[in-house]
This record gives C-alpha cells, structure tokens and sequence, in this order.
C-alpha cells in the first residue's frame, strides 16, 4: 500500500460488524474483511495481483498517490506504527 504508493482507506461498514477496503487511485481494487487487521492483509493481497496483472498484460500502473496515506474510519494512520 504505503510501499506501492498508493492511499488505501478502510472504513467500518454499517453496524460495525466488518470493514471495506479500497485504493481511491487503483478503481476496482477493493473488498471487505472481519476486522481493520483483516483489511490490512486482503488489501496487500489485492494490490500485489492488481499490480501483478497489469505487469502481465503490459498495461502501465496507474500514477502514485501524491502523499500516500492509511486512513481508516476517517482518520489518517490511525493505530499504526
């Protein structure tokens, strides 16, 4: 994510029982998951295939975030290190 160059977003999903993830600069790449950890883990899986693909197909990736973030329910970097 951070790595890659790209924001990713995490955010609670009505009721609060599961969370949605998705890279506002990667369209389509995006899912949910149980916990924000969980989250976490399907996005790193997410971008590396997306990215992974592209390379495949040799289709150019999309232009990095101009300030890469983890903002999750809002707040940038919350809980991370």
């Amino acid at each position: 994510m951070l790595e890659y160059g790209y924001t990713l977003v995490i955010d609670s999903v009505e009721g609060g029982n599961a969370y949605r993830f998705y890279f506002p600069d990667l369209q389509g790449v995006g899912g949910t998951g149980p916990s924000i950890n969980a989250c976490l883990v399907l996005a790193r899986v997410a971008v590396e295939a997306h990215l992974g693909l592209l390379e495949d197909e040799g289709l150019p990736r999309p232009d990095p975030s101009p300030d890469p973030q983890i903002v999750i329910d809002g707040n940038v970097g919350y809980g991370l290190a």
